[in-house]
């Protein structure tokens, strides 16, 4: 049963490097050399993942004439000066 194993992580493994977030993790190793060690880039990958699969979900789960719409979150308060940048948005 190893020897199975090991067969499909030699046959497999190379797709499981070639994902958005194997790579982006290279893009943060090679352009951002100064950035933290493994466990800070595995944090950034997928606080980046979530953050695209929000703002950018499947066209499939869209039906004819439905948009993507980012509004501030209604649990978010206002305050004077507060710019777009430092609120919290959510997609309808």
């Amino acid at each position: 049963m190893k020897g199975a194993t090991s067969n499909l992580a030699a046959q497999f493994g190379p797709l499981q490097r070639k994902t958005f977030n194997a790579a982006l993790a290279h893009f943060f190793v090679t352009q951002c050399p100064q950035m933290g060690g493994d466990l800070t880039r595995k944090v950034l990958v997928i606080k980046v993942q979530e953050l695209v699969e929000e703002f950018y979900p499947p066209h499939t789960h869209l039906r004819m004439g439905q948009v993507m719409w980012q509004a501030v979150d209604e649990t978010e308060t206002s305050s004077y000066g507060k710019s777009i940048e430092r609120t919290r948005l959510k997609s309808f």
